[in-house]
């Protein structure tokens, strides 16, 4: 990243006790540069980037669900956020199902774990790629319908 002109030439310094009354002791170069982010428009750029991102993403889960779970669960299209709440039609042992998906190399978090005793799991789309999200549904219908 190259420094901007405003960060190169500053030579301000603080006296230790004042800056930290004043920032907690965050360092100066990092204030900088999230100001000339801040004032650039970059964040704005970044913002824009990440959203449209999480909604590519947050469809093709919904894709994903709409093809291979919709025999076995319900769920609703979030306007935010970074999870989709899944509720299994029938009494699926959540507790069961997540070690089973665990023991495949899928991780998914039961409702059970946020004192939602529903029957229901929380997927991410956040941080798992395309193709882990498409393995992980897979897996998790194969589960299902060996336990049906």
């Amino acid at each position: 990243m190259k420094v901007p002109k405003s960060l190169s030439c500053s030579r301000q310094v603080y006296s230790s006790p004042l800056k930290m009354q004043l920032d907690y002791g965050s360092s100066y170069v990092s204030q900088m540069l999230v100001l000339e982010m801040l004032s650039s428009g970059l964040y704005d750029k970044h913002m824009e980037r990440t959203r449209t991102r999480l909604k590519q993403k947050r469809d093709f889960l919904l894709q994903l669900l709409n093809r291979h779970l919709a025999d076995y669960a319900m769920w609703s299209k979030p306007s935010g956020g970074f999870f989709i709440w899944v509720a299994f039609n029938s009494n699926i042992d959540t507790r069961k199902l997540f070690k089973e998906c665990l023991n495949s190399g899928v991780l998914i978090n039961p409702g059970f774990i946020y004192h939602d005793h529903h029957h229901t799991v929380r997927l991410s789309f956040a941080y798992p790629s395309f193709e882990e999200m498409e393995e992980g549904i897979l897996t998790m219908k194969a589960l299902l319908a060996d336990n049906g």
